[in-house]
């Protein structure tokens, strides 16, 4: 079973790219630090240095809607599952009634 994403603030994020380009360490030895994938922290440098911190933001916000998009499904799934069973029941009711005529 895959592992679920861990989701980072854009805080953090920015904190470890400064890190970066500060010199504090290599890239590689300052994601190993943070328990980090070290394309995950390259991913987060070209979208800091390309968009700032708005950049790293949408990937959060982006994140947080998918969070609940995927209940608000779950939820329904689960109603549809309910009527299913539901109609299933009734229907072998039925049948049971039909073969006692």
């Amino acid at each position: 079973m895959a592992r679920p994403a861990r989701k980072f603030e854009p805080e953090f994020k920015m904190k470890v790219i400064l890190s970066i380009l500060r010199g504090e360490a290599s890239q590689e030895a300052i994601a190993r630090q943070h328990s980090l994938a070290p394309t995950l922290v390259s991913k987060w440098k070209e979208k800091f240095l390309s968009g700032g911190l708005e950049k790293l933001k949408v990937d959060s916000r982006r994140s947080s809607q998918s969070v609940s998009e995927l209940h608000q499904l779950q939820t329904e799934i689960e109603k549809r599952d309910q009527v299913i069973g539901e109609l299933t029941l009734a229907n072998r009711l039925l049948k049971k009634d039909l073969r006692m005529i």
